[in-house]
């Protein structure tokens, strides 16, 4: 016993300073942690349109549009009033996008997330079939162009999943008109390595 007690004098403060320690671990164990949230500032917000922008000549100018639906957070002009606006979207990856002509939006990307109400089926309830489907770079995973040129909208979803990545809205158009000026980069026939 006399052996154990000198010891204990001998190892006094080593064996204070275990025994903290372990009571220390003991209680960062036991006690639930807490949450560490990193705060990253959200971007300004933008203003999202409620309903999809109507076919050239009912939108008005770019300056009703900004009015209707905020100011965009990017801007591409030329010289002869046309170009590109750029708005947030629900997603932080794409941007929702407006091309306008000579003052006027003539173009809208709405770029659509999950969750959205948006679905193929509720466009082709709206809508009915597609005039035509096109292929583009993600046709081999399922996902296609949707197209109604002469309703001014088009899609690129699939309808086996009843997903919508993409909403376009333009002027009503033919298909030849609708190809070359808004679907340049689809085509009719399927694209290498596409189904």
């Amino acid at each position: 016993m006399s052996n154990i007690t000198s010891i204990i004098k001998k190892y006094k403060l080593s064996i204070i300073f275990v025994l903290i320690t372990i009571l220390i671990v003991s209680i960062v164990l036991i006690l639930p942690k807490k949450s560490s949230v990193l705060i990253v500032p959200s971007p300004s917000p933008s203003v999202t349109p409620t309903a999809p922008p109507v076919p050239k000549g009912e939108w008005g100018s770019i300056d009703v549009l900004i009015k209707d639906i905020g100011k965009p957070i990017s801007q591409e002009d030329t010289a002869t009033k046309s170009g590109q606006y750029k708005y947030n979207s629900s997603t932080l990856n794409r941007k929702n996008e407006v091309v306008y002509q000579d003052n006027v939006p003539v173009f809208y990307k709405e770029i659509v997330t999950n969750g959205s109400n948006k679905t193929s089926k509720s466009i082709q309830q709206k809508y009915g079939s597609a005039e035509i489907r096109l292929y583009g770079s993600e046709s081999d995973i399922g996902f296609y162009l949707y197209a109604y040129p002469s309703k001014g909208i088009a899609y690129v979803g699939s309808i086996y999943d009843d997903i919508v990545t993409e909403v376009w809205y333009f002027s009503p158009t033919d298909l030849n008109s609708f190809m070359a000026t808004w679907a340049k980069d689809y085509s009719l026939q399927p694209q290498q390595g596409g189904f």
